[in-house]
């Protein structure tokens, strides 16, 4: 927030400026179009030097550019945001840490390693990297490179960062503190002194001066085993020494994790039963004689504490069944007088739900002294609803102790929350939701501001675009929203300037068009009879017809096809990645049409056997639809339907040899599928071909491209070949051995673009 703008920088959209003047209706002001994972924002006067680190561009000579990339931009005319400047660093930048007019990172750029059956990228190299970035001009300063190490943890104040790094190669090497001296505070940066230790699991550098490092024995995560906590001194940047270690032992098997703040440190392991945890905290302001200095059991199995002045707030998981599918428990502890820390408050939310974020992911509380509440940043998975709930749990606060107040619900996997202006912002990488809290008991959502919206499908409509997309993280993953946009403002800004919208059901849609109307072909949960249990589920691939004239989205008719069950149920509502879905209904995707109003898809079911659903949509109010079988499951199988004109082709494997034998043998045969009548569709030639058919050209339909697999002295040949139709007979032209595994494959007139990998 600057002023009454705010400024958000957004993987998918780049940096979005909104005018909050009324803060309950945010406007979108401005864009800056740049896509990457956002690590990093500073914002002064307008002027926004944002850091993003999996960014796709060009060096300054115009060669492709992989890596992170600092920019400077000013948006004080949010209309017509102006690039400043950019420093572009190899690799990902793993941290950033704002010192004045200076950027400090930690990047690892990366070597690509190849075998046979995986792509490993292994960081050969930490960069530390100074980027000064006064009025928003942006210029590297200096840069440290250490081989061999990657970055554990940076700490950085106005006079120092301190670099915690491991070695590339082996975990059990220790982990080397490394003291850089920043106070020339232009971005000059100078090595002083390092010292070795042990482990770590976590840091602190919070004073400047004491370094307290907390590790295990074999790195917390697991098995029973001693605990250590380093207290080095920085007091003398270019000699550090240990000045005290305190250690612990272990019991159990379970994960530890500590945390600092000021001169404590808090202690847990990761409870086993969800039901309690121990809670340690431990006095560290004598750098030489840290000491435990009291003990606490709280409800639940932690997930973080919170410190707020003299109260700690813990969020919790608590165990309400087996496997735990329990509720969120907080808990307000009073630390006014350490030695005798008391839980003065307890409040739950979420009672069905599975699964909250751990302490790794978790999202740190906001509070508004002024209205006293404090907001909690959640996004869990709901079993009941078979939804993600994502969201903010608001709590009354008061003299240091709470009470459960309401609960809203967001759109999208929620990142941040704030108190501005007497509103709470929730903002997710989706949407900026602005909550008016003022009911404490039920926070109302006042307006949603779409920032990013999931697209699966879009398809031009001449001077008017209609938009697919899904709502995967938020309130209807069983549905497909459907907007019209025009051509001119298709991507500026979400939902800016819809012509018509509608939600039609099904997810994952394939859309084919037909002048003014649309085919949409997903799939959709149905409720079904059990085999098992109750209350169980299948998924089901479903044909909508969508009339788009005039400007305006309506949907003419739905067919659900009839497609035999022959597999497993599902107990309960079911959701869209189980077993099942990808089994069964895999090949919606692969729908093809054929001439006008003719859809064809397999849909693959649990026995092995795959039939052909053919779709006539002659009457677009009425649409009806047939199957028919094209191999014998057990026998072979088939797929790779390939249009020509108003010819249906699919390919044929039959097994020859058994699939298990190290050198299979397969015949393969195309099919070639009579559809003038509708309603019996039947294979009118069955011919032998090399491989499966990938393009029969517009031009001559006797013409066809095909990807030819056969077995050379150690492995599998990829070939191109190209077949003249003679009947139920095809005759090879030509073929041309391909150096990989063929992709895609692109024919225009006389020649062929293949695209191959290799491994």
């Amino acid at each position: 927030m600057e002023e009454n703008r705010l400024y958000l920088l957004n993987g998918y959209r780049g940096l979005l400026v909104f005018d909050v003047t009324d803060i309950d209706h945010p406007r979108l002001i401005g864009r800056s179009s740049i896509a990457g994972w956002p690590v990093e924002m500073v914002v002064r006067n307008g002027i926004a030097t944002v850091v993003l680190a999996d960014w796709y561009g060009q060096d300054d000579d115009g060669t492709p550019f992989y890596g992170s990339l600092i920019r400077g931009l000013d948006a004080t005319d949010a209309a017509h945001i102006r690039t400043l400047g950019d420093v572009r660093l190899a690799g990902w930048i793993r941290e950033a840490r704002v010192v004045g007019d200076v950027l400090h990172t930690v990047s690892h750029p990366v070597e690509a390693i190849w075998d046979r059956v995986r792509h490993i990228e292994a960081p050969a190299i930490m960069v530390v990297s100074s980027v000064n970035f006064a009025g928003g001009t942006v210029r590297k300063v200096a840069e440290r490179s250490y081989p061999g190490s990657v970055v554990v943890a940076i700490h950085a104040n106005v006079n120092a960062i301190l670099v915690a790094r491991g070695s590339a190669t082996s975990a059990a090497a220790p982990i080397r503190l490394t003291y850089l001296d920043i106070s020339d505070q232009t971005g000059i940066l100078v090595e002083r002194g390092s010292i070795d230790v042990p482990g770590l699991s976590s840091l602190d550098f919070s004073d400047g001066k004491t370094a307290r490092a907390f590790y295990c024995d074999q790195g917390c995560r697991s098995t029973a085993q001693n605990w250590h906590l380093a207290l080095v001194d920085f007091s003398n940047p270019d000699s550090p020494v240990q000045a005290s270690q305190l250690a612990g032992e272990s019991i159990s098997d379970r994960p530890l994790t500590a945390r600092f703040d000021s001169q404590r440190m808090y202690l847990w392991r990761r409870s086993l039963d969800y039901l309690s945890t121990d809670l340690k905290i431990f006095d560290l302001s004598d750098r030489a004689r840290p000491f435990l200095v009291s003990e606490i059991e709280i409800a639940g199995g932690i997930l973080e504490i919170n410190p707020l002045g003299n109260t700690l707030l813990s969020v919790a998981r608590l165990r309400a069944g087996s496997p735990p599918e329990g509720p969120i428990v907080v808990s307000s502890i009073d630390i006014t007088d350490v030695a005798h820390a008391a839980v003065t408050a307890i409040t739950t939310f979420g009672e069905d739900w599975t699964w909250a974020p751990d302490a790794d992911t978790f999202k740190p509380v906001v509070q508004d002294s002024a209205q006293g509440l404090i907001a909690l940043p959640f996004s869990a998975w709901d079993l009941l609803s078979q939804t993600y709930r994502n969201g903010l749990q608001l709590l009354e606060w008061s003299a240091g102790s709470f009470r459960g107040a309401g609960l809203s619900l967001t759109r999208g996997w929620i990142e941040q929350g704030f108190f501005t202006g007497g509103r709470l912002i929730g903002l997710s990488d989706v949407s900026l939701s602005v909550i008016d809290p003022s009911d404490h008991q039920s926070p109302r959502i006042s307006s949603e501001q779409p920032v990013a919206i999931n697209t699966t499908r879009v398809v031009p409509m001449g001077d008017f675009v209609a938009e697919f997309s899904g709502d995967f993280w938020g309130k209807d993953p069983f549905w497909t929203s459907v907007r019209l946009l025009p051509l001119a403002e298709a991507d500026e800004p979400p939902g800016h300037s819809v012509l018509s919208q509608i939600q039609i059901d099904g997810v994952e849609p394939t859309v084919f068009r037909n002048g003014s109307l649309l085919y949409v072909v997903s799939v959709m949960r149905l409720d079904a009879e059990c085999n098992h249990g109750t209350g169980c589920s299948r998924w089901a691939p479903l044909v909508q017809v969508l009339d788009l004239s005039g400007g305006r989205a309506r949907l003419r008719s739905k067919l659900i096809v009839p497609v035999p069950w022959q597999g497993w149920l599902l107990t309960g509502p079911g959701w869209m990645l189980d077993i099942a879905y990808g089994s069964e209904l895999s090949g919606h995707r692969r729908a093809r049409q054929v001439g006008a109003d003719i859809l064809a898809f397999p849909v693959d079911l649990n026995d092995l056997s795959k039939p052909l659903v053919i779709v006539d949509l002659s009457n677009p109010d009425a649409p009806t639809a047939v199957t028919m079988k094209i191999a014998d499951g057990m026998a072979g199988s088939w797929g790779y339907l390939t249009v020509q004109g108003d010819t249906l082709y699919a390919t044929e494997v039959e097994r020859v040899t058994s699939s298990t034998i190290a050198r299979r043998r397969e015949r393969v045969w195309l099919d070639r599928i009579d559809l003038s009548d509708r309603a019996h569709p039947r294979v009118t030639a069955r011919v032998n071909v090399p491989g499966i058919l990938v393009e029969v050209p517009e031009g001559d339909p006797s013409l066809l491209h095909v990807i030819g697999t056969r077995w050379g002295t150690d492995e599998e040949i990829y070939s191109l070949d190209l077949l003249r139709l003679h009947g139920d007979r095809a005759e090879l032209l030509g073929s041309v051995d391909l150096d990989g595994f063929p992709g895609r494959i692109f024919v225009n007139g006389d020649s062929a673009l293949v695209s191959v990998g290799k491994m």
